[in-house]
C-alpha cells in the first residue's frame, strides 16, 4: 500500500465537522428501524438505550437514529404491518429519550 493511500484511512479516526458540528472522529452510525427494540406504546426500550450505548462505548463519532413517529394520528398508517415505532408524541416519549440521549453522550 503506498503511504498516501495509508494515510487517508488514517482520517477516519481524525475529528470531523459538519458545519459547525465538531464530531469526534468521522465514524458515522447509519440510520435504521429497531422496532423490535420499541415499548409496545412506541418508548424506547432499556434494551435499545443499551444497544445504542454500546455503539457509543465503541467509538461511533455520530449516531444517526431512524424510524421515529412524530405524529401517530398522521403516521398511524405508515407504521400498520411495519411493526412498533419509537415515538416523540408525548411527555413520557419525549422522557425516555432523555434517558436515550444521556446515556450515548456519557
Amino acid at each position: 500500500m503506498n503511504l498516501k493511500k495509508r494515510d487517508k484511512g488514517m482520517r477516519l479516526f481524525e475529528t470531523g465537522r459538519i458545519g459547525k458540528l465538531e464530531i469526534k472522529n468521522r465514524i458515522l452510525m447509519a440510520p435504521m428501524g429497531i422496532g423490535a427494540l420499541a415499548e409496545p406504546d412506541g418508548r424506547l426500550s432499556e434494551r435499545a438505550i443499551d444497544y445504542y450505548r454500546a455503539r457509543a462505548q465503541g467509538g461511533v463519532g455520530m449516531i444517526i437514529t431512524g424510524m421515529t413517529c412524530v405524529d401517530v394520528e398522521v403516521e398511524k398508517k405508515a407504521e400498520e404491518g411495519l411493526g412498533v415505532f419509537t415515538r416523540v408524541d408525548s411527555p413520557i416519549h419525549i422522557g425516555r429519550l432523555a434517558e436515550f440521549v444521556e446515556a450515548v453522550h456519557d
